[in-house]
């Protein structure tokens, strides 16, 4: 059901990086949510760069909605200078979908509006990229 490796590439900076990331935690007995985990072997022990991606159904009649998220946590350790203990921190980067599952909205719908959102946020004003116009706290 789900892909043993996945490449994730940075196709918008001048100098593209990809980074390939491995399943690492499976739907199975020990894990039996509908969730994978996968991770970068490339990346130093004290430096994950992590996907997670999970499915879920809740609610209940008219309410029922299909919940899909994709979780991206990159951590980084710095030893500042002059010192011997690296100072780690982590960024977690979520896109999750709620769908009823009523069928009024469509996969095309989700697809859709899941590219309206990749559009906006790989977009520039002004030559500054969205994110770091959101990150300012400009938008």
């Amino acid at each position: 059901m789900f892909s043993q490796k996945l490449t994730l590439s940075d196709s918008t900076s001048p100098t593209p990086v990809s980074v390939e990331v491995e399943l690492t935690s499976p739907v199975g007995v020990q894990n039996p949510a509908n969730k994978s985990q996968r991770s970068a072997s490339s990346k130093p022990l004290d430096e994950p760069f992590v996907l997670s991606i999970g499915h879920e159904s809740s609610g209940k009649g008219t309410k029922k909605v299909d919940r899909h998220l994709v979780r991206l946590d990159v951590t980084k350790a710095v030893t500042p200078a002059g010192t011997t203990t690296p100072i780690q921190g982590t960024a977690t980067v979520y896109m999750v979908a709620i769908v009823p599952s009523n069928g009024v909205i469509s996969k095309a719908d989700v697809v859709q509006a899941s590219q309206f959102i990749a559009n906006f946020m790989g977009s520039t004003d002004s030559g500054v990229p969205t994110m770091t116009r959101l990150l300012n706290g400009e938008l």
